[in-house]
Order: structure tokens, then C-alpha cells, then sequence
């Protein structure tokens, strides 16, 4: 079954016992806006649960926390673990090629 979760990250939904992708994204970013419609195509297609985390704000902690350098970044929770990540790249971000593939190890983990 697939469930979407369109509210912001909180740290109460690791404790789900399903996978959790998170992508972290900044709001002016341009590589994140375009990579929302990319990975919009996989919200209603997969069995995963997606949410968002909104790291627009320089201070947030998610940035040191979970070490983010570059949005997006997708960081991938199983059993409140971070289990796989994929950090976008400077200048370019995430294609879909690379976030099939992620999604494909994620599948695996199920």
C-alpha cells in the first residue's frame, strides 16, 4: 500500500515501521523545484512513503544533523536508521536515472 505524507519532516515519522524516503530541499533552490516534478512522478507509483523537509532556512539543524551539503539530498530511514542516502551534486542536483536507482535499493530493503 502506498501512503504519501505531504506534511514536513518531524522526527516522529521514523518511528514508522515502514521505509521513510526523505528529500531535503531548499525552497529557492532551482534544482530542487525542478527535481520535485521528477520525483512527483514516483509518489503515486511506489509502495514507499515519501515526506519533505524543508531546509531553506540556513540554520536549520537537519544541515549538520543528518550532514547535508547540497539540496537535494533523499536520506532513506529503516527502523529509525538512516539505511541509504543519495546527496544531490553542485550545480546539478539529482537526475531520475539516479533516483530510480536509489529507489530500486529501496525496494530491495522491503
Amino acid at each position: 500500500m502506498f501512503e504519501y505524507i505531504g506534511k514536513e519532516f518531524s522526527e516522529d515519522l521514523l518511528g514508522m515501521e515502514k521505509i521513510l524516503v526523505v528529500v531535503f530541499y531548499a525552497s529557492y533552490c532551482p534544482f530542487c523545484q525542478k527535481f520535485s516534478k521528477i520525483l512527483e512522478k514516483y509518489y503515486f507509483k511506489e509502495r514507499i512513503c515519501f515526506a519533505k523537509a524543508d531546509v531553506s532556512d540556513d540554520d536549520s539543524p537537519y544541515w549538520s544533523k543528518y550532514s547535508i551539503e547540497v539540496v537535494p539530498t533523499i536520506i532513506v530511514f529503516k527502523d529509525k536508521m538512516i539505511v541509504d542516502r543519495c546527496d544531490g551534486i553542485l550545480g546539478k542536483g539529482i537526475d531520475e536515472k539516479v533516483l530510480a536507482s536509489l529507489l530500486e535499493n529501496v525496494r530491495r530493503l522491503e
